[in-house]
Order: structure tokens, then sequence, then C-alpha cells
């Protein structure tokens, strides 16, 4: 596998993702926490690459209770590769952005 897929513990991050993570000032905790308790809603496909496998994934009730209950912010989103499983970037989406089934 080349270096573009960092592997921390059973996380697998691509370096964009890891740059945003510090950006966002976010630990593995929500990573796992995203791992654990995520709900993971299917991208539309890009017009250019019809074989796009990537999901948004988002908290549930009880992950949102757990990440209130640690200080964390419950409203983060990931964004993952369901081919390699890899985390692709992570983000807060704004105030007035609702996610669909959320």
């Amino acid at each position: 596998m080349s270096n573009y897929f960092f592997y921390e513990g059973y996380m697998i991050k691509t370096k964009h993702a890891i740059k945003r993570m510090q950006k966002r000032g976010m630990n593995d905790f929500q990573v796992e926490l995203l791992e654990k308790y995520g709900v993971k809603k299917r991208q539309k496909q890009h017009w250019r690459d019809k074989n796009s496998q990537v999901a948004m994934v988002y908290l549930n009730i009880t992950g949102k209770k757990i990440a209130r209950k640690n200080g964390v912010n419950p409203k983060f989103v990931g964004m993952k590769n369901l081919e390699t499983g890899a985390w692709i970037t992570f983000f807060v989406p704004y105030n007035n952005k609702r996610i669909r089934n959320y």
C-alpha cells in the first residue's frame, strides 16, 4: 500500500484527513465515536467517477449523548471511502446546514 494511507490502530486515514483533524482540533476519540456510533449516508456518484464509494458518516442519538457527556461537539461529520475503509476528511457543518435523515 502506498504512503497515501496511514494506519493508526485499526483506523486508516489519508494525509488530507490527518491535516483536517489537526486544523479542526479533532482527536482519535471522536473518530472512534464515528466508527462505533456512526450512521452512513451514501453520497451521490460523481459524473466523472461512476464507481465512487463514498459515504458521509455522522453520529446517531447514542453517539451524540456520549459526545456531549465527554465535552465534545456532537455535530462533527466524516467522509469515508467504503472500498478501502479509509477516512477521507472531517468537518463540522454550518448551523444552517441540515443533513437529511439526521
